[in-house]
């Protein structure tokens, strides 16, 4: 599904998912592509489902919300780069 032209809820509904049953949601390697409207509309719908739903999610903070040399190190494993790192 496109998460900018279509909600989550009515894809999910369109696909048969039965918002009076608990369900569990992957949202892995996806948050960080979307915009925070659609984001809050999947989270918002998330939090409405029945009791018991759960959710699993990453994502990947913007550069300038890091401190420089978090920011360096995350710029370096995006990049691949085979340099050892000093994480202490």
């Amino acid at each position: 599904m496109d998460f900018e032209k279509t909600t989550v809820q009515a894809a999910l509904t369109e696909a048969g998912l039965d918002p009076n049953t608990p369900a569990f949601f992957s949202m892995l390697g996806v948050s960080q592509y979307l915009t925070e409207e659609a984001l809050d509309e999947t989270l918002g719908m998330v939090r409405a489902m029945r009791p018991s739903s759960e959710i699993v999610f990453s994502f990947v903070p913007p550069d300038d919300a890091l401190p420089k040399d978090e920011a360096a190190l995350t710029k370096r494993f995006a990049d691949g780069s085979p340099q050892s790192v000093n994480l202490g």
